[in-house]
């Protein structure tokens, strides 16, 4: 509850950062076409006007780390605490359980707390993907994103159960959360703007993997076009300081010799 604030804070800043995605995607995709092309001059002018855009819409990524920044501290401790209650362990949590669960002190013997963790994590990705898409991502944090559900699954099994009710309860409430702020009456109260959906895009869209293996491609053709930029500019600066190379197999201004090769 103490953190709702920063929550909703975050919302209004994630939602304002998503509907100007479209604008920003193009940006960033002129920048590395200028870029690949070995375009520095469009780069920079391209460069200049995302920042100019950024500022002009008040949109700064970082404020959009706030909740995760202030969460993460109290999911550590709380983490920490009662990891530390179970190893010793509390005489109380041996009993302290219900239904299948009894001996908090034990990780769950039927993995139902690890799935249902798993389980309220991935509808938290696709409930709080409402303001911020994950297509809006880049590949390699959708897969990232989509994996984290099968990932704590298999990180929270052997935990004990003391801890998988913790993180169950706490995505429970967050759920509850989403869908509190979900209500339209209740978003216009707290200022929360609403998500503008963007445009169908008109061409042929990119599989997965297939878009992958672009962004890849480009990122690598763009540090050997850098590489190749940078070698240049080393080699004429080079040849700018260093000695004058020789160009004629005598001295011109020694007459004797010129009157010889005539």
């Amino acid at each position: 509850m103490c953190l709702f604030p920063i929550y909703v804070y975050s919302q209004r800043i994630t939602i304002n950062m998503s509907n100007h995605m479209p604008t920003i995607t193009r940006l960033q995709e002129r920048m590395t076409d200028a870029r690949i092309r070995g375009d520095q001059m469009e780069a920079y002018k391209v460069t200049h006007e995302l920042i100019d855009y950024m500022k002009r819409n008040n949109l700064k990524i970082y404020k959009s780390m706030l909740m995760p920044i202030a969460q993460f501290p109290i999911f550590l401790s709380w983490f920490g605490g009662l990891r530390g209650m179970t190893y010793l362990p509390v005489e109380s949590m041996k009993t302290g359980g219900l239904l299948w669960f009894t001996d908090l002190t034990k990780c769950d013997p039927y993995f139902i707390l690890p799935l249902f963790t798993a389980s309220t994590m991935a509808f938290m990705l696709r409930w709080g993907s409402e303001s911020m898409p994950l297509s809006s991502f880049n590949p390699k944090l959708r897969v990232f994103f989509m994996a984290m559900p099968v990932a704590v699954f298999f990180f929270t099994g052997w935990f004990p159960s003391a801890l998988s009710v913790y993180w169950a309860l706490s995505n429970t409430f967050s759920l509850i959360q989403f869908g509190f702020l979900r209500i339209p009456a209740v978003r216009k109260m707290l200022k929360i703007p609403e998500r503008i959906q963007p445009p169908v895009p008109t061409g042929k869209k990119k599989g997965f993997f297939e878009g992958f293996k672009h962004n890849v491609d480009n990122t690598r053709l763009v540090s050997i076009i850098q590489e190749r930029q940078r070698l240049d500019s080393l080699k004429f600066q080079n040849a700018g300081q260093g000695a004058v190379p020789k160009t004629y197999d005598y001295n011109p201004k020694d007459q004797k010799k010129v009157k010889q090769k005539q």
